[in-house]
């Protein structure tokens, strides 16, 4: 009797540790304290800048045919292409293009679409932006990959930096009328259809 107690106590145990370090391991493996997540955050922001960035580009949308799907069905394209985590009524897109200068601000310039007639005129923000659409824009950084919210917020704030110093400024300083340029950027667009102002866009690279 006592031999056949031992004998389920042992195998009672063995099944309690075998669980044990299931659990264990699972726990590790789905942490996210990967090597990227324990830089600060400059550096976070500009290793993103410097390789996650610049292949997600490569998948920005051309903005003329972006903009003639949503007039058709705003529901369906607002799905197929944003990044948007499920928290508020917007959503960020990464789109490209060309046009021509048609008018510069102090922190805006006015994009006459090309080559499709009748494309429309955008905004390309050329003032200082606090959001958090270059962050998000790719849907790769996400706020539980970081120890603290002010950490994740702070990636955002080095990237639109970024976007200042790299981008903006240097384009700004040869900005000229009537000039064609070809643009990538991020749009902020809520749900529904767009309205009749022009739609801005937070560029992530303007080249003539």
């Amino acid at each position: 009797m006592q031999k056949r107690i031992l004998k389920y106590g042992l195998f009672i145990g063995l099944l309690a540790f075998i669980g044990y370090q299931s659990v264990y391991f699972k726990k590790l493996s789905s942490k996210k304290n990967s090597a990227d997540t324990n830089l600060q955050p400059a550096d976070f922001a500009k290793k993103f800048w410097e390789t996650e960035l610049v292949s997600y580009k490569d998948s920005a949308v051309e903005i003329t045919a972006f903009l003639k799907q949503y007039a058709v069905d705003p529901d369906k394209t607002y799905a197929a292409y944003n990044k948007s985590d499920g928290i508020g009524s917007s959503a960020f897109f990464l789109l490209k293009g060309e046009g021509v200068i048609s008018e510069i601000n102090t922190d805006a310039i006015l994009l006459q679409l090309q080559p499709a007639a009748g494309a429309g005129t955008i905004k390309i923000s050329t003032g200082k932006y606090f959001g958090n659409a270059i962050r998000d824009v790719s849907g790769k950084i996400k706020m539980g990959d970081f120890k603290n919210t002010m950490d994740y917020n702070q990636v955002a704030a080095e990237l639109n930096k970024m976007v200042d110093t790299q981008v903006v400024l240097p384009f700004k300083q040869k900005a000229v009328k009537g000039d064609a340029i070809k643009f990538i950027g991020c749009a902020t667009i809520p749900k529904g259809p767009l309205g009749t102002v022009p739609l801005e866009i937070i560029p992530v690279q303007l080249k003539y």
